[in-house]
């Protein structure tokens, strides 16, 4: 096995997670901002399908426990990246 796939799936998971967190930060400015309740629902399936299509799409192609984990983790870094993102300037996690 050459690195080259595994490296693909990790940013292929950080790309995934990338998306999702950016949904999830634009619905949440939306509702701060006013907009009804409804389009928290409608952000969560969305973002729901996208994961749940990914999965199915990754066990479809037949892709290995490593590469599965790999992208794991390339989401939860995703999710680190995010919350460094939007955290308030001088206080740490």
């Amino acid at each position: 096995m050459t690195i080259l796939p595994l490296i693909a799936a990790f940013l292929a998971g950080f790309g995934l997670g990338a998306v999702y967190f950016a949904i999830l930060w634009a619905s949440v400015r939306r509702h701060v901002e006013g907009a009804p309740v409804w389009t928290l629902a409608v952000s969560a399936l969305l973002r729901l399908a996208l994961v749940l299509g990914v999965i199915a799409a990754s066990l479809a192609l037949g892709l290995s426990p490593m590469h599965l984990t790999l992208a794991v983790l390339g989401f939860l870094s995703a999710r680190l990246t995010a919350m460094r993102l939007v955290q308030k300037p001088g206080k740490e996690p």
